[in-house]
């Protein structure tokens, strides 16, 4: 089972995986967190079954079914020392003249792709920095140096040093669990 990289899923997980442990006592199940791009490689190839992942990932995948699992949306990253942090709420025109952070392991990286699609239908393409991991994410944000996009489940909503601003939606971003068609 993978799941896509930041999402706090433990309501989620912990009874899927008592369930999977009583029913099925000599299944052996594997957590992976990870990336839309490799959540998406891992499901084609068959060393996943299933992914946890957003909606707007896994309606786009050819051959990849989904099942809803929970509304959620999306909200803008930043730190509280951050002049951002006072809005109630906000648009994808902030990142005009604020840098992006985003997990990227490449160019054609789903969510990115998304975000500037969407920032690019507004007039502008924001100045975006490349980061590897939610950790790395995490740290740009707190030291007030970049924002992030991130779901409303994010684990972010953790850190007593950043503050969550709910974003316009542009997008679905809705917690689904993706499977390829091929293996089932």
């Amino acid at each position: 089972i993978g799941f896509l990289d930041g999402l706090e899923i433990t309501e989620i997980m912990n009874p899927l995986l008592e369930y999977m442990s009583e029913q099925f006592p000599k299944v052996d199940v594997a957590l992976f967190t990870m990336g839309y791009e490799r959540l998406a490689t891992w499901l084609y190839d068959g060393r996943l079954d299933l992914a946890f992942t957003q909606k707007f990932d896994a309606e786009e995948r050819v051959d990849i079914s989904y099942d809803f699992l929970l509304r959620t949306s999306e909200c803008l990253a930043v730190s509280k020392n951050n002049p951002l942090a006072t809005l109630e709420s906000t648009t994808l025109e902030v990142l005009r003249d604020t840098p992006l952070i985003a997990i990227s392991e490449n160019d054609h990286d789903i969510s990115l792709r998304i975000i500037l699609e969407a920032c690019a239908e507004l007039g502008f393409r924001p100045t975006f920095k490349p980061s590897p991991s939610f950790y790395a994410n995490k740290q740009w944000v707190k030291a007030n140096k970049a924002v992030a996009i991130v779901d409303s489940i994010s684990q972010l909503l953790k850190e007593p040093d950043i503050c969550m601003i709910p974003l316009e939606q542009f997008r679905d971003s809705s917690l689904v669990l993706a499977y390829y068609d091929n293996n089932f």
